[in-house]
């Protein structure tokens, strides 16, 4: 299995064809919108015999700001698209493997179409998560 690390490293590897967004492998104190950063959501041990397959799922959140009604939401819908430079989905899957780091990943689900107070700055901001599923 990939650690931890690595993958999350290769899924923000992955999502840095996104342009003008702040992108991190790991869970940002006080992120600056537009932002997304990757964190582990949950792990089902051994689907395979002698520890062959682990699944992973993490959770890559997009934050964008939300300080006027429409531009927040625009932004955040070409984040949210299937496909296009912007998506999300499109970027975190054009390398499914991480350069042979894991067995295969693939986007199950966008969640949580939300307003979020980020921390240490009292701004309100639009945020929504996606799940990856990664077989490691």
């Amino acid at each position: 299995m990939a650690d931890l690390q690595t993958i999350r490293e290769g899924l923000a590897r992955n999502l840095e064809r996104i342009r003008n967004v702040q992108i991190s492998a790991y869970m940002l104190a006080s992120p600056v919108p537009p932002a997304i950063h990757v964190f582990p959501a949950s792990i089902d041990y051994d689907f395979g015999m002698n520890r062959g397959l682990d699944i992973v799922h993490f959770t890559v959140e997009a934050i964008v700001a939300f300080g006027l009604d429409q531009g927040g939401q625009i932004r955040l819908d070409q984040l949210l698209a299937p496909t296009g430079m912007q998506s999300v989905k499109e970027s975190l899957e054009m390398d499914r493997t991480l350069g042979q780091m894991v067995q295969d990943l693939r986007v199950e689900r966008m969640s949580s179409y939300r307003v979020v107070t980020i921390p240490n700055q009292n701004d309100q901001a639009l945020a929504a998560n996606w799940l990856v599923r990664v077989h490691s």
